[in-house]
């Protein structure tokens, strides 16, 4: 199967994909590949289209689905001034050292030299950093004599705020409204066998998976912070005795929310806040549901720093969501849009009791 095929028929099967860890190991079809060949191939035929990573290795084209970074070095090293990831035993790449940017985990993350490739760094790998330095602080560094500072790995963004959707939703400038709900929604809904229950709606926008959701019989409550989103989609979808809408603010919900939902659902909120507040939206998810209720989402692995939406992982997601949920089910979807191929995946957890 070639790319062109994949990209075209908008969705793909687990062989014809690649897996990288966020420990920087590489696996197809569940299997671990270690020979430096393979690596070899991974790195020479790595690129980017139509918003995919994609590799080739023995002559086949795969998309490359990546926990953290589409590569994760291993072990950081420097040698006449320069400064080198190893991505795998033997095989360096050069980096940008004016590059390097951090997350809110103080997880680092560089640009290769050619091709200007994100690389994450794994522990030892940041520890191996810390140590070729000259000097180091907690937002700069001194390397070969030169000094350097460290951004955020998210540009700032008024993403936060009403003014700046409703304007999104008044010019019709929503990339990510998918005209309809999610494909992998419609596909499986139906076979996780909820009974009826209260579905919170998050950043609803034109409120098509909430839709889908009173569609099937559940009690749907639909929030979005721009009263134009929640015009556009009465537009689309009138309230009924399943679908109500609310215009809130959405971190900073009354407390009326709390404890009252079985599901709550998330598809492209998470990405279109300024990733500072992401924190903020964990706590409130758990805070909206009921006990043992779940929390159901579609979210992104891709390394984009501008937005929204902005860019994360599943690295990040797990560790921002440990303390407060339970993983049931945790996967890609292999079905959609060709500019979402490779970066989603699925989560359903389960709300931890609360003290």
């Amino acid at each position: 199967m070639k790319l062109s095929d994949i990209l075209e028929k908008q969705h793909y099967k687990p062989s014809e994909c690649i897996q990288l860890s966020a420990d920087a190991d590489l696996i197809v079809e569940e299997k671990l590949l270690q020979h430096p060949a393979y690596w070899q191939e991974y790195v020479d035929n790595l690129n980017f289209n139509q918003g995919c990573f994609f590799t080739s290795i023995e002559g086949k084209e795969r998309l490359v689905e990546f926990e953290a970074f589409p590569l994760m070095a291993k072990r950081m090293f420097s040698d006449e001034g320069k400064l080198y990831a190893e991505v795998f035993p033997g095989l360096p790449m050069q980096v940008q050292v004016e590059s390097f940017q951090y997350d809110d985990f103080d997880r680092f993350v560089c640009l290769s030299k050619n091709k200007s490739f994100p690389i994450g760094l794994t522990d030892s790998a940041q520890n191996d950093f810390f140590n070729v330095c000259d000097d180091f602080d907690d937002d700069s560094f001194r390397f070969d004599g030169k000094h350097y500072e460290m951004k955020d790995l998210f540009e700032p963004s008024n993403s936060r705020n009403e003014d700046f959707w409703s304007a999104k939703y008044k010019s019709g400038n929503i990339g990510f409204d998918m005209k309809g709900p999610h494909p992998f929604l419609v596909k499986n809904l139906d076979q996780f066998k909820f009974l009826k229950s209260r579905v919170l709606v998050l950043g609803c926008g034109r409120a098509h998976d909430a839709e889908y959701f009173a569609r099937q019989g559940h009690i749907v409550t639909a929030v979005d912070i721009s009263p134009k989103a929640i015009e556009a989609a009465k537009a689309l979808y009138p309230e009924s005795a399943n679908l109500k809408y609310e215009q809130q603010d959405i971190l900073n919900l009354p407390n009326s929310f709390y404890n009252k939902y079985d599901i709550i659902w998330d598809h492209t909120f998470y990405c279109a806040i300024p990733p500072k507040h992401r924190q903020e939206l964990v706590k409130l998810w758990s805070k909206c549901l009921s006990e043992k209720g779940r929390l159901l989402g579609i979210f992104f692995s891709m390394y984009k720093p501008e937005g929204p939406p902005f860019g994360g992982s599943e690295l990040e997601l797990r560790s921002r969501l440990s303390k407060y949920f339970r993983i049931h089910y945790w996967n890609r979807v292999m079905e959609g849009p060709v500019s979402r191929l490779g970066k989603e995946f699925f989560c359903m957890l389960e709300k931890l009791e609360t003290d």
